[in-house]
């Protein structure tokens, strides 16, 4: 199971990881990943629309612990 994660990245360097508030669980990483890339441009998008200075935001997916059985 997979989670997605968002890094934004501020001109100056400082990065912040925000995961999404919905907690959706992708079944694996390609669904997630595709999902992340869709994200991570929308979000760049809006940044720039709103004059907001990101260097950089990518997305990406880790797996999630608390989905794992045990």
């Amino acid at each position: 199971m997979w989670k997605m994660l968002i890094i934004i990245c501020a001109v100056g360097g400082q990065c912040l990881p925000f995961h999404e508030t919905t907690n959706v669980i992708y079944d694996d990483k390609e669904e997630c990943m595709a999902y992340a890339h869709d994200k991570a441009e929308i979000m760049m998008s809006e940044a720039m629309q709103m004059q907001i200075p990101l260097s950089s935001i990518e997305g990406t997916c880790i797996q999630d612990p608390t989905s794992q059985p045990i």
